[in-house]
């Protein structure tokens, strides 16, 4: 059968099924009942409908006879093998008081068992999760054909709003008129590090689906791609983003782990920590963040470093106790994970993350878990690597950390050789470092995966350089991974006296510029980045960059101009000034601290 063939064939057969009644519109499979568990596990088409309370649940396998094409196009449900989906789709939708995202993922489900899927891609630029693929544009191109245009009812929502296809409905989301991806479509101005490629003949407006916005009026449908027609709300599949689903819901979806419990404010950052009312050690505990933006609007995305968008430390007050997890985004975008505390006591939770337009945030909480305190387990011996530490351990220097492996058949842990984390004995300090990487030699072969470990075999030794702004004693914890097993080897030392025992227990002000210095352009480095990130110079003419570099926990100690092969030490608490000669007009990179931290020089 030719694809129009097969395109008319499934309208014919979606309008045959398709009474309006969410119970009886299904293209169901007479012989999913009779079947053995093993084949019903392939049938196509929906396998079975029942009702319960208030909600009709579908289940299929997610095939169908007749493919939808492009429509399909969702990465994020793993496609090998049989799948096993369950929809809840509410009995009588109602309208939302507060919309909320569709998730990244499952966002209702097509007449024949098959999921519609969000239009995002799990694609993203440098795999960052900020300028996302739209995955059924990618998907028309790779196939090199049009997404079908079925009419009449195609499916659900999950809030229960059906979906319809072709009409004369057109998408209110247009494309913008960007020739630079810089800016996000709130508004969001990205730093250097999160833009996403130029406009160009390879990546074409409308590749991202952050290339689009909304414009009320422009189209026939609302910001969740759907109207009201005779007293019903629907959305409508569009021949542009978003597709068919809006990014948020028109009416209410069931909330899935509500959230309940105590809310407990960090030292630092927007973030919020939500747990149980009571939490004790030994049973596993829902962990809930939310991060919102300056508005109080949940954060859609934020930025993957290293693999992850947030990076949780968990410590005991005895530093004895230690875990570096991950939590993931829910479909109402808020943050969870659940972890067992060993024991009862106090806990320190440092969660890592880096917003749209922003840079590194630590935001640190306490946590009081009940049950007995026990003794603390005797952290092993390193085995796996060898520390050496500076002669000299003093505050207010770069300190080159070096760890010589006994074996060198490493692979890369969350997209780095090692990761190592550094808390002070009192908690107030806290350092995630990675092993050093020539900023130079980054490259991105693959645009769509981010990775700070150069390809090759594994390393014999893993250097990182930090700093520290207090003296005092400091406990690292150094992770690598080996055969799929991540090796956490820890050691203690005390800064100021040099001295190492394996496995015991704020950014500086801007210098004053000498009048040598009063012509250059300003750049102040902290842990935050560069500030500004993104600066203009006149084309044709030489310039003059001042950085100033008051604080040593921060930046590697060097920086690098990649496009004109400038490498320049960074001393802390010094300003240092660097040549920058005439050129045409274009725009320069200049990056630090393992290419973490990153500035553009547009010279026009």
């Amino acid at each position: 059968m030719r694809a129009p063939e097969i395109i008319l064939a499934l309208a014919v057969c979606l309008r045959a099924a398709g009474q309006t009644a969410v119970t009886d519109a299904w293209v169901v499979n007479p012989a999913a009942q009779a079947a053995a568990p093993g084949l019903r596990a392939v049938l196509p088409n929906v396998q079975r409908v029942r009702v319960e309370g208030g909600f009709v649940v579908v289940e299929s396998a997610g095939i169908a006879l007749q493919s939808l094409g492009a429509l399909e196009a969702g990465e994020r449900e793993a496609p090998l093998g049989p799948r096993h989906f369950v929809y809840r789709i509410p009995l009588s939708p109602k309208p939302a008081a507060t919309p909320s995202p569709t998730p990244l993922g499952l966002t209702g489900a097509f007449l024949n068992g098959v999921p519609i899927f969000h239009p995002v891609s799990a694609l993203s630029w440098r795999d960052q999760d900020l300028w996302h693929l739209d995955a059924v544009a990618a998907a028309e191109r790779t196939s090199g054909t049009k997404a079908p245009r079925v009419t009449g009812l195609l499916g659900f929502a999950l809030d229960g709003y059906p979906v319809y296809g072709a009409s004369a409905a057109r998408s209110s989301y247009q494309l913008r008129k960007i020739t630079k991806r810089t800016v996000l479509p709130d508004g969001t101005e990205l730093t250097p590090a999160q833009e996403g490629p130029p406009v160009s003949t390879e990546y074409p407006l409308g590749s991202f689906a952050e290339d689009y916005e909304f414009v009320p009026g422009s189209g026939d449908l609302d910001e969740h791609n759907g109207r009201t027609i005779n007293g019903k709300y629907a959305y409508f599949l569009t021949e542009g983003y978003p597709h068919l689903i809006g990014p948020t819901y028109a009416g209410e979806v069931e909330k899935a782990n509500p959230i309940s419990g105590e809310t407990h404010v960090p030292d630092t950052g927007n973030a919020r920590m939500i747990t149980p009312h009571v939490v004790d050690s030994g049973a596993p505990t829902p962990l809930i963040f939310r991060i919102p933006d300056s508005k109080g609007r949940e954060i859609p995305y934020l930025e993957k470093v290293h693999e992850k968008p947030i990076h949780l430390v968990i410590v005991s007050e005895d530093l004895a106790d230690f875990a570096h997890i991950h939590p993931e985004r829910g479909a109402d975008g808020i943050w969870r994970v659940s972890h067992t505390f060993p024991r009862g006591g106090l806990y320190t939770l440092y969660a890592d993350y880096t917003p749209p337009g922003g840079t590194q945030t630590i935001a640190r909480f306490e946590l009081v878990v009940g049950g007995p305190a026990g003794k603390p387990v005797a952290a092993p011996a390193p085995v796996l690597s060898r520390l050496t530490l500076p002669a000299e351990l003093t505050t207010g220097r770069d300190l080159r950390l070096r760890f010589d492996l006994s074996q060198t058949d490493l692979e890369p842990y969350l997209g780095a050789w090692a990761h190592i984390m550094i808390v002070s004995e009192d908690r107030r300090e806290f350092i995630h470092a990675h092993p050093l990487e020539d900023a130079a030699a980054m490259t991105d072969a693959n645009p769509w995966q981010h990775s700070h470990a150069v390809p090759g075999p594994g390393p014999a030794v893993v250097e990182t350089v930090t700093g520290f702004r207090r003296p005092g004693l400091y406990r690292l914890w150094a992770q690598f991974q080996r055969r799929g097993e991540v090796i956490t080897e820890t050691w203690s030392f005390r800064v100021g006296t040099g001295e190492v025992v394996p496995g015991e227990v704020g950014p500086g002000e801007v210098l004053p510029a000498k009048a040598a210095d009063a012509d250059a352009i300003r750049i102040h480095v902290s842990a935050t980045g560069f500030s500004p990130a993104r600066l203009e110079i006149p084309a044709g003419k030489p310039a003059r960059l001042a950085f100033d570099r008051p604080d040593a926990q921060n930046c590697a100690g060097t920086v690098v101009f990649p496009e004109l092969g400038i490498r320049k030490a960074l001393p802390p608490g010094e300003v240092t000034v660097i040549e920058i000669p005439a050129g045409a007009a274009r725009t320069l990179h200049f990056a630090c601290g393992m290419n973490m931290l990153r500035g553009e020089l547009i010279v026009r």
